[in-house]
């Protein structure tokens, strides 16, 4: 199995800028490096159902299916040594648990198979910065991205996650990213 490292935060908090860069690096040191980010095809779900009479909880329920298909395909990255999920099972638990008001209960049934990731960052920027970066549905509504931040914030207390300032320059986090996981493993040099 890869080592995963999961990135979570906001829309426009340089996930995927971050992920490139590392990806980009990392293959130049000759590590076998994929990123997993089912995020591209959201957009398309998201418009599908919302030009339907979908319930609320079914249009929630299409971005679990998105997650469990990304959980698959890491798993099957048996030939990688790093493995990058752009956002994962903790921005459902930040999004639908305190953002939706999931119960926890349902989401800790769903993802009761959903692997671990080795290392998880959370990408941190204020709401105001996010916005500015990339318009989101997320954090259109102020009251609700609020409860998804300190949703994130939780979980990173509780699981241990590395908080990455998001407002520093791409390639200072970066750069601060590669460290933190070079630190976790070794890292081949050409």
């Amino acid at each position: 199995m890869p080592f995963i490292v999961a990135l979570e935060g906001l829309p426009g908090c340089g996930k995927s800028t971050a992920i490139k860069n590392m990806t980009a690096k990392l293959r130049k040191q000759g590590q076998k490096t994929e990123a997993v980010d089912v995020g591209s095809i959201a957009p398309d779900l998201h418009k599908a159902a919302s030009g339907r009479n979908v319930s609320r909880l079914s249009k929630i329920m299409v971005f679990w299916a998105l997650r469990l298909m990304q959980n698959e395909a890491i798993k099957k990255m048996t030939d990688c040594d790093i493995v990058f999920a752009d956002r994962f099972w903790g921005s459902v638990l930040a999004i639908d648990v305190y953002g939706n008001r999931v119960p926890r209960e349902i989401l800790e049934w769903a993802g009761k198979d959903v692997v671990q990731p080795d290392l998880t960052f959370l990408f941190e920027a204020p709401l105001e910065v996010a916005r500015e970066r990339k318009k989101s549905r997320i954090t259109s509504e102020t009251d609700f991205a609020r409860r998804v931040v300190r949703g994130y914030v939780e979980l990173a207390e509780k699981y241990g996650w590395l908080r990455i300032d998001a407002t520093k320059s791409p390639e200072k986090v970066c750069e601060k990213c590669l460290k933190e996981i070079g630190s976790r493993i070794t890292l081949s040099a050409t």
